[in-house]
């Protein structure tokens, strides 16, 4: 389901319209269905979360549990939630906005009441791989839920663990290497040679004559 087919069941079960979500927010007329072509800013998105008592994390993504109450988020904590985060992570914040081709100045701007969008949040909880509805409000698990995936063996993960601690030089030959190993794991057998023939001894040519 798209984001605004979930705020139409969530709301009916509230008796809820699309309008009188509208009117009770404070939202223009018809913006709600928009969203669908355009991304809605945080704090609009909170507001219906909190109203419908649904998760964030269902709202948007297909991921986290069925709908449960999220309740509006404050800027300020949420900052200081992501710095935490990222200190606890070993993580500066240039580094942190450079691998997600963020402006530097975002944090500056958030810090002085430019509201984030939606898009940005998605991609700093993915990027420590931790729940929007926990990055929004600090309630619930910071964990994110995902699909268990198989183990992977020590050496994959020792490479990882390399990559992730590398800047950004060190990352690129990190990567040639694995890729030209890639190339020689993956490249063509060539063809056997053909054995030579095998020889006639002056004694057996004798005794075919």
């Amino acid at each position: 389901m798209t984001s605004t087919e979930k705020i139409k069941e969530a709301a009916a079960k509230q008796g809820h319209t699309f309008a009188s979500l509208e009117r009770e927010l404070g939202f223009a007329q018809g913006s709600i269905r928009k969203w669908d072509n355009s991304i809605p800013s945080a704090d609009k998105l909170a507001k219906v979360a909190e109203l419908l008592s649904v998760s964030i994390d269902w709202l948007i993504t297909d991921e986290g549990e069925s709908p449960i109450i999220t309740p509006l988020f404050d800027i300020q904590a949420l900052i200081e939630r992501l710095y935490e985060l990222m200190k606890n992570r070993n993580i500066t914040s240039y580094r942190m906005l450079s691998d997600l081709s963020l402006n530097q100045s975002l944090l500056y701007n958030w810090k002085n009441g430019s509201m984030p969008s939606v898009i940005n949040l998605l991609k700093i909880a993915e990027y420590f791989q931790i729940s929007l509805d926990w990055l929004l409000t600090g309630e619930g698990e910071q964990a994110k839920h995902t699909k268990p995936t198989p183990p992977s063996d020590p050496t994959e993960e020792l490479i990882l663990e390399e990559y992730r601690a590398a800047d950004k030089q060190k990352r690129k030959a990190i990567l040639q290497a694995a890729l030209s190993d890639n190339k020689e794991v993956n490249a063509p057998t060539p063809p056997a040679e053909p054995a030579p023939p095998e020889s006639i001894s002056k004694e057996d040519n004798n005794n075919e004559q």
